[in-house]
């Protein structure tokens, strides 16, 4: 089974984002991109292998933020920037997201 293209693929995808979601949205990731269900065990182990792919804080917001968008749903951030020396711009830090769907915005 492992030699299947489309398991590697669902491995794949699942190893980008572990640690991040829980197995139910993993596994409607997965069949919205038309792959096959790795199981929750392997899912849960791929997030002890080898002690990494942990993701930090930032990356963490950044990939919420695109599953976020993704989804056609209205998303707010509050931004800070890292700068050199001269005061040029480096990256952004994401300090707060925040996100409400169009239902919510309607209630309002």
């Amino acid at each position: 089974m492992d030699k299947k293209p489309s398991w590697a693929a669902a491995l794949a995808v699942a190893s980008s984002y572990r640690g991040v979601v829980g197995y139910k949205d993993h596994v409607a990731i997965l069949k919205k991109s038309g792959l096959p269900e790795i199981g929750k065990q392997r899912y849960y182990n791929l997030q002890r292998k080898e002690g990494k792919g942990t993701l930090i804080r930032q990356e963490e917001l950044e990939f919420i933020l695109v599953l976020l968008k993704e989804e056609d749903v209205h998303v707010r951030i509050r931004l800070e920037y890292t700068t050199d020396s001269y005061g040029n711009r480096n990256s952004r830090v994401i300090k707060d997201l925040f996100w409400m769907s169009l239902e919510q915005i309607k209630m309002a």
